[in-house]
């Protein structure tokens, strides 16, 4: 975790930033030069190193696991290939620890793995490379569905969204990639749902944090369709193709229910850093809380118009509910979805200032660490 005073330079520039969206509002700052500024901002934290976390070396090793060894990390940790060239560099506090991440994301990972070789140096700027495209690709998503300069700004200069995914390279911002592509095609080009769905479902199988939103994906579809057997087909198709693309990317690493064992561990696990919820009422209390949170707020949007604005509020909702009671284990980087939904549901509401809370409360969260 970074020091204070690093923490307290990250705060001060949300500030700035926070200001700074005037020139936004008024004109004075324009797509064209936010867009570039976004690049550039990214292109330089290419060649810094990561500041406040080595999650990157995870990603690289778990990955190395497969492209280099040709075996399982869901079944075999790190420590067991200490012969890898490459191990003393990139060895961590869970190298003894199977991966807990979803089969989506060691399939990108052992891609950028093979391109990085047994070269340390070259496999930090692959990896950081793919980073900082996924990021710029990301703004550009956010203006594809939005069309709104100011949902731009909010994503592209955000100083926690930059130190996280640009800096730090958590693997939130594959998450997040997969799931801006599934709402595009969602929201956007309504004639490709199953696309959107295909989406989904590998943005959950990156970081399962995006589970929450398959619900409402559901619901908002079922609103559209006419008739009975409209909507059993519907729920029929929905169902198969969340759980078959789901199955293709599991096949891969399929040896045993075992799969799930590390994915099980933490979920139930007592941290010293879980959810406020389960800080302020204790585990039993608070995920009562968010199951009963969650299935009010799938029965509201049962009952509200399918408009975009609307699908993007409680797809907020969700999320932030999940965070707020659901997690055994809650980091600051997990915000970054969050903030990033937020940010395209800006794009509608015209309400920036919830993308500023959640940033201040990511922000302020490292003061306190």
């Amino acid at each position: 975790m970074p020091p204070n005073s690093f923490a307290a330079g990250l705060f001060i520039l949300t500030v700035v930033y926070i200001l700074g969206q005037r020139f936004v509002v008024t004109g004075s700052l324009n797509l064209k030069y936010i867009f570039l500024a976004g690049v550039i901002v990214n292109i330089v934290l290419l060649f810094f190193w990561n500041a406040a976390s080595d999650d990157l070396y995870t990603f690289i090793y778990r990955s190395r696991i497969i492209s280099e060894f040709g075996q399982n990390p869901y079944y075999r940790p790190y420590d067991n290939f200490s012969d890898d060239p490459l191990y003393n560099s990139l060895k961590t506090i869970w190298s003894h620890k199977v991966t807990i991440y979803g089969p989506a994301s060691l399939l990108i990972g052992s891609f950028l793995s093979r391109l990085g070789g047994d070269s340390f140096l070259l496999s930090i700027f692959v990896f950081k490379f793919a980073y900082a495209v996924l990021n710029v690709t990301n703004i550009f998503l956010v203006w594809k569905i939005t069309k709104s300069n100011l949902s731009v700004y909010l994503y592209a200069l955000n100083p926690v969204l930059l130190f996280e995914f640009a800096l730090n390279n958590h693997m939130d911002l594959i998450m997040t990639t997969f799931a801006f592509l599934s709402v595009y095609f969602w929201l956007k080009k309504r004639r490709y749902p199953i696309l959107s769905w295909i989406f989904l479902t590998i943005s959950v199988l990156v970081k399962f944090f995006t589970a929450v939103l398959i619900p409402l994906y559901f619901v908002f579809g079922l609103k559209k369709m006419r008739g009975l057997f409209g909507k059993v087909c519907y729920g029929a198709v929905f169902g198969a193709t969340i759980f078959m693309s789901g199955v293709l990317l599991y096949l891969p690493f399929w040896e045993s229910p075992d799969v799930f064992s590390r994915l099980l561990e933490i979920s139930g696990a007592e941290t010293t850093s879980p959810a406020i919820g389960i800080r302020l009422f204790g585990r039993r209390t608070s995920v009562a809380m968010f199951w009963l949170i969650y299935l009010v707020l799938i029965f509201m949007a049962m009952r509200a118009r399918p408009t975009k604005k609307n699908f993007l509020k409680y797809a907020s909702l969700l999320i932030a509910v999940f965070f707020a009671t659901g997690l055994s284990l809650f980091l600051p980087w997990y915000m970054t979805v969050l903030i990033s939904v937020l940010v395209l549901y800006v794009g509608f509401s015209k309400k920036a200032w919830y993308v500023h809370i959640a940033t201040l409360y990511a922000a302020g969260i490292y003061l306190t660490l």
